[in-house]
């Protein structure tokens, strides 16, 4: 059979629930047409750590996660965030899971929010 992969769906909302993301890396989005790259920035592709995996999984496992990375690509040109900045996904446009092994992520969203840090009362 073909096209089959165009009736998956991800969760994005439910996969990125429980888990605490930090910038790893920031970068251009960068055009490719027919495989070659035009020069022309689209926007920027942040890396992201996963530093904190709680999600419980159908087999009742944690932390399958942690510490792998994917790409974020955000429509905003010239996004600047600080290397280990903990960051939050909201409004997810597009999350895809590709490769041989289908393990890899890359999620489209508009913005990107830097999370708040807790304050410690002592």
């Amino acid at each position: 059979m073909k096209k089959l992969r165009e009736f998956q769906k991800f969760d994005a909302e439910a996969f990125l629930k429980d888990k605490k993301l930090v910038v790893k890396e920031v970068k251009d989005t960068l055009e490719y047409v027919d495989g070659n790259q035009t020069g022309t920035v689209l926007g920027t592709t942040i890396v992201a750590a996963i530093v904190e995996d709680s999600t419980i999984y159908s087999d009742e496992s944690t932390g399958v996660n942690f510490m792998e990375t994917f790409n974020i690509k955000v429509s905003k040109k010239d996004l600047e965030i600080a290397q280990g900045t903990e960051i939050k996904i909201s409004n997810v446009i597009k999350a895809s899971v590709y490769g041989q092994f289908q393990n890899n992520l890359s999620v489209e969203t508009e913005t990107i929010h830097i999370a708040k840090r807790k304050e410690n009362n002592e």
